[in-house]
């Protein structure tokens, strides 16, 4: 037989499917499962005992029935609360199911990834913005951090944890962090900052907080990567910040800075899978007549051996790493200048690090925002970056551009679970702001 935990987990199992069934039932589901639960090898030495008769088999079930009912009944009226309880909604479809006594716990269906995104209330403000999180199937959505104010959120590349950047009324910026498996949080300070405060009092031409954002992660979770720019001194300035959350320090990887009218800092930063390099998009001619452009960027993760990867594409965004950390995806961020009518043209490419093999997967011209599953495949949005429309249906195709398919209608799951009230900052133009947990097998499963 398995050991008292293996029936503890057992029993949870099954009844957190329903925690409002009764004692009852649940112990009818657990001795109906009792001769298909898999067995772990006896702690005993497996020999016939002819003390084994049918009066002692008997009474060992019925002592086994009664501790199963002992921790059913005990679970039942003891469940904990795993993460944040989601704020109530009417509206709001039911948590996913667990296993059933049918598929049993063995062959439980992979859970769908969270996906994190910011709903804002009737006022447009930062403060009226809330944390919201939602399984990518619509289930288990909720409310994961109100007031969230001007703040930035990521994913570790193992998606077992989530960091939030804040920064208060007058730029001192906080760094919290939550672990995430069943449930999400919640957030702990890790007693951290940016470094916002003060970090571009020497950069521009008046002492101002940075703007903090672009964070990613070190595939080893210890530590995030961030730019900073001073975008309210002239000339101004951006450069990229590495803070080790394990001891707070902060590194400025100086040959990132930028200063100097009609220049753009780097942003759009993805940390490499093998942890040595970040790339990075940085953009010319800003706040000229011209149209700019902008180029991606590698450096070392140790601020050493910074260059431009050339490509044809004269603008392009987006970065992100392949999980091999061979290949780049991008999008192309053009606008065609038409006198009447400017149009943006937008699709999926892809490009090895050092520049070569360049190749355009989509050719919709409204491919945005790719982003690699844990296998390989490339995920991204149809719709157009800069418009109120609602664009939020997901694709997924190879990484050679085939077998494209339909993922998922983020916005219709969206509408199905948001509070009267709020809304998405900006509809179909949500970008980063729409993150999915990595590593996630769920879509090899569909």
């Amino acid at each position: 037989m398995s050991t008292d935990r293996d029936f503890t987990n057992l029993v949870r199992t099954w009844i957190q499917a329903d925690e409002h069934e009764s004692a009852d039932r649940v112990l009818g589901v657990v001795f109906d499962r009792l001769d298909t639960t898999p067995q772990r090898r006896p702690l005993w030495r497996a020999r016939r005992n002819d003390l084994m008769n049918g009066t002692f088999k008997l009474v060992a079930v019925a002592t086994v029935g009664v501790l199963i009912a002992a921790i059913a009944i005990g679970i039942y009226r003891n469940q904990p609360v795993v993460g944040p309880v989601a704020t109530a909604s009417p509206s709001a479809p039911p948590s996913s199911p667990l296993p059933s006594a049918e598929t049993g716990p063995t062959t439980a269906a992979v859970r769908a990834p969270f996906v994190i995104f910011v709903l804002r209330g009737r006022s447009a403000q930062p403060d009226n913005d809330a944390l919201w999180a939602m399984r990518a199937d619509g289930t288990d959505a909720r409310e994961v951090r109100p007031a969230l104010g001007f703040a930035n959120v990521t994913w570790s590349q193992d998606g077992k944890r989530l960091l939030l950047a804040t920064a208060d009324a007058s730029g001192v910026s906080h760094v919290y962090l939550a672990d995430v498996g069943d449930g999400i949080g919640p957030f702990v300070d890790t007693g951290f900052g940016t470094g916002a405060d003060t970090a571009c009092n020497a950069k521009g031409n008046e002492p101002f907080p940075c703007q903090d954002g672009d964070f990613t992660f070190s595939p080893d979770g210890r530590r995030v990567a961030f730019t900073q720019s001073c975008t309210y001194s002239v000339p101004g300035c951006g450069f990229i910040t590495i803070l080790d959350l394990q001891t707070g320090e902060r590194t400025e990887l100086g040959a990132t800075l930028v200063q100097g009218q009609h220049k753009s800092g780097p942003g759009s930063l993805a940390w490499s899978p093998d942890g040595t390099r970040i790339a990075y998009i940085r953009e010319t001619r800003q706040g000229q007549d011209n149209i700019p452009d902008s180029n991606l960027w590698l450096i070392d993760a140790d601020g050493k051996n910074l260059h431009k990867v050339a490509l044809t594409v004269p603008r392009v965004t987006a970065p992100a790493w392949s999980p091999d950390g061979g290949t780049l995806a991008l999008m192309s961020d053009l606008l065609v200048d038409q006198a009447t009518d400017p149009l943006l043209v937008q699709d999926v490419y892809t490009v090895k690090p050092d520049g070569t093999g360049l190749r355009q997967l989509t050719t919709d011209g409204r491919s945005i925002w790719p982003e690699w599953t844990a296998s390989g495949q490339i995920r991204f949005r149809v719709g157009t970056v800069g418009t109120f429309e609602d664009t939020m249906q997901y694709t997924l195709m190879d990484a050679d551009g085939s077998n494209v398919s339909a993922l998922v209608d983020l916005a219709g799951l969206i509408e199905a679970i948001r509070p009267e009230g709020m809304t998405p900052p900006i509809p179909g133009d949500l970008g980063p702001a729409f993150l999915w947990q990595p590593a996630s097998s769920w879509y090899e499963s569909r």
